[in-house]
This record gives C-alpha cells, structure tokens and sequence, in this order.
C-alpha cells in the first residue's frame, strides 16, 4: 500500500495542488470548529501567523518561477534546476507550503491547530527526501554536486 508520502509524490501537478489546498483548507476547519484553548500574546502571535502565511506563498509562488515543472512527478522533470532560489535551499515549494501550515495555528490562535500542520507537515518533509533518492537516481553525479553546493533541504545552515 502506498504511503501518504508517494500519493503525493506521484500525483498529477493539478492533484498535487488539490491536496494542498484541501489541507490548507482541513486546517482552516479545524481552527473554525475548535478555536479554543487559544495561542497566547495575541495580537503579536497573530501577527506572526500570516507573516507565515504570506511568506510561504511567496515562497511557494518563487519557487514555480524559478521551476516550471515543480509540480511534475519527478520522471517527467527535464532538467534540473539550481539558479534563484535553488541556489540556496533544495525544496522552496515543500517550505513555502510547511510555512504556510505553520502559519495558520498561529494566524487563527488555535493550539488545536498544531496537530494537523503536523500531520500535513510530515509527508512534505518525507516526500522532500523520497524526492531527492528520485533526482539522484534520475540526474546521478549532476544531483549529487548540487547537495554539494546547496547542503540545506529547507533552511540554510539549519536543516
């Protein structure tokens, strides 16, 4: 049986956005349908939230300019791509979407929140790593020198 993780990995571009924004929109719910206990030092934590929320879209939307085939499985990416933004971090739209998810229990005030960023959270991180087993199956030697010049998955010199 297929893990969350691979669905999404070998998911057409246009399911691949259905998935994201059906999470986007579970978490929403669940804020709506849960808003306590809340987050505390609100208005500053709420602030914080969609400073979160519109970085991540901005970072997800960076990395489709940058990328055009972002939302391609892996098979059909042509070549590979290390200018702009992925010059400093490997997967820009995973983080633009985890920032996005991050965002929202904070955006909303929700403690409840966390748990389904978490759960949506977790197979983008497991999928970033599946992916990059994929590229170096795929691009070998070019794929391995660019984890080289570029060693941070998500935030550069932390992870």
């Amino acid at each position: 049986m297929k893990s969350l993780t691979d669905t999404y990995l070998s998911a057409k571009p246009g399911v691949k956005l259905f998935i994201e924004l059906i999470g986007c929109s579970i978490i929403i719910a669940i804020g709506l349908l849960f808003p306590d206990p809340k987050i505390p030092f609100r208005p500053f934590t709420n602030i914080l939230g969609f400073v979160f929320i519109v970085g991540g879209l901005w970072l997800h939307g960076l990395s489709h300019s940058v990328h055009k085939q972002v939302h391609q499985e892996t098979e059909k990416i042509e070549k590979l791509i290390t200018m702009g933004i992925y010059s400093k971090i490997r997967h820009p739209g995973y983080l633009g979407l985890i920032l996005v998810y991050i965002g929202v229990p904070f955006a909303w005030g929700s403690v409840f929140l966390f748990i389904p960023t978490i759960l949506f959270s977790y197979p983008l991180y497991t999928g970033a790593k599946k992916e990059e087993e994929l590229l170096k199956d795929k691009f070998g030697r070019e794929y391995e020198n660019y984890m080289k010049r570029v060693p941070w998955r998500f935030i550069p010199k932390i992870i």
